[in-house]
């Protein structure tokens, strides 16, 4: 699934954000490719930014990489569940 522009929520077991997109929402997936432009916050299973993407927003992600021309600017948090509410993710983080 490939989007040029949207705004609100995504839902999706697998995305990616060409080049050249934008995307100013909360991302929700299994599998996030992430080359264009990302506002908002993601949760996913697996997220790459790849090709210059950028994300700026908080990341709760399983497995997480970053080639070395994309960016982030935000908060990342490695989770076993990314996908579940994040209600059910804080009321299991054994330091709050």
């Amino acid at each position: 699934m490939s989007y040029r522009r949207n705004e609100g929520q995504l839902n999706a077991s697998e995305l990616l954000i060409s080049d050249g997109a934008q995307v100013e929402c909360s991302i929700i997936a299994q599998d996030v490719t992430v080359c264009g432009r990302v506002k908002g916050t993601i949760r996913a299973v697996r997220l790459r930014l790849q090709n210059g993407g950028l994300v700026e927003g908080d990341i709760f992600h399983k497995s997480l990489s970053i080639d070395e021309n994309s960016q982030f600017e935000g908060s990342s948090r490695r989770v076993e569940n990314p996908t579940e509410p994040l209600t059910s993710i804080a009321a299991k983080d054994p330091q709050k």
